[in-house]
């Protein structure tokens, strides 16, 4: 089974004192510190039949894309993003917006 290192909020340095957790989406900077922890991953493309929007809340799509390196964020930002944004128009009916982050 496969494992990675998943980053999450570490609880205990949110206050609590009526402020939202915030961070800025084109920077690493956030009101509050991060927690890694290792976890089993299971690949779910064979299983895709049980998810759905309706059912889990996501679904899983087969759409290779045309971006291969991940390394040009100009790139991923317009062709990739628009991409992306034309798939789920495409598979999810009724779709007012999309937004990529």
């Amino acid at each position: 089974m496969t494992t990675s290192v998943f980053r999450s909020i570490d609880s205990s340095s949110i206050q609590d004192d009526g402020w939202r957790a915030w961070t800025k989406v084109d920077s690493d900077v956030t009101c509050y510190k991060r927690t890694q922890r290792r976890r089993c991953v299971t690949n779910i493309r064979t299983w895709k039949l049980q998810f759905g929007t309706d059912i889990s809340g996501f679904d899983v799509f087969d759409s290779p894309a045309t971006e291969k390196s991940f390394t040009d964020d100009v790139a991923v930002r317009t062709s990739y993003y628009a991409e992306v944004e034309s798939l789920l128009r495409a598979k999810l009916p009724g779709v007012k917006k999309a937004s990529t982050y």
